[in-house]
């Protein structure tokens, strides 16, 4: 098992919930204190020694790829277009990523709308890992999960199910396949795919994978972590306070 090398983000999605804010520009390049959310994730990504990044684009994916060459980031950057982002889920992003992937090549998944410290992501460089923290309703939706006495994930819940195990965790949709699980991880995404099932979470696949102990996916607790997602305008202002809050 060698040394994951390769980050790939997930940034096809239109971010409608963030109304006008995305109306110009995609979710990945709104900016959050000054500073476009894609390139806290890529600063992240270089600091912790990733060589490589592969970004999903879809809505006014165009824009993604001229920010990025324009910062000229030392590190090697290729781009995979989903042009069906807007009849598609991220089942079909990360399924298109494999364009850009080699079946031994391990990676770390990484949603376009998070911040989070850069320090979390040399969790995710030598094994298969899931970010949790524990689910805080107020703010937090999405997928939920729990997680077995050895500290590895147990199953994953889609809303509008939530887990009756206590304690119930927040998926932080950061991931990482080592070089040995990707190849499973593609033929599983791609018998989804093949059957027409485009509309659904890869977060599906590996729910499948861990019940069928395809997959022992070690949970990186978040608790202790500062992280946040951006799906709204109430997000993007509670964020933008908090790094405020960093320069005082």
């Amino acid at each position: 098992m060698s040394n994951i090398k390769t980050a790939v983000i997930l940034a096809a999605g239109l971010g409608s919930r963030l109304g006008k804010i995305t109306k110009e520009r995609p979710k990945g390049l709104v900016e959050v204190d000054g500073k476009p959310i894609l390139d806290y994730i890529i600063e992240s990504i270089i600091s912790q020694g990733f060589t490589k990044i592969v970004v999903v684009g879809g809505y006014k994916a165009e824009m993604i790829g001229k920010h990025v060459r324009a910062k000229k980031y030392p590190i090697q950057f290729d781009m995979v277009y989903n042009h069906y982002y807007a009849t598609t889920n991220n089942i079909y992003s990360l399924w298109i990523a494999f364009a850009r992937l080699r079946l031994d090549e391990g990676f770390v998944l990484i949603e376009s709308d998070l911040v989070f410290d850069k320090e979390v992501l040399a969790n995710f460089k030598t094994q298969n890992a899931i970010a949790l923290d524990i689910y805080n309703p107020e703010i937090h939706l999405g997928t939920t999960a729990t997680v077995n006495k050895d500290g590895y994930l147990d199953a994953l819940y889609f809303r509008p199910n939530l887990p009756n195990k206590k304690p119930v965790y927040k998926t932080v949709n950061i991931c990482s396949f080592d070089d040995d699980t990707v190849s499973t991880l593609f033929y599983m995404l791609d018998s989804y795919i093949q059957k027409g099932d485009v509309n659904t979470f890869y977060e599906s696949v590996i729910h499948d994978m861990v019940v069928k102990k395809n997959l022992d996916f070690k949970v990186v607790s978040f608790e202790n972590n500062w992280w946040d997602e951006i799906d709204n305008a109430t997000d993007l202002e509670r964020v933008t306070k908090y790094l405020n809050s960093k320069k005082s």
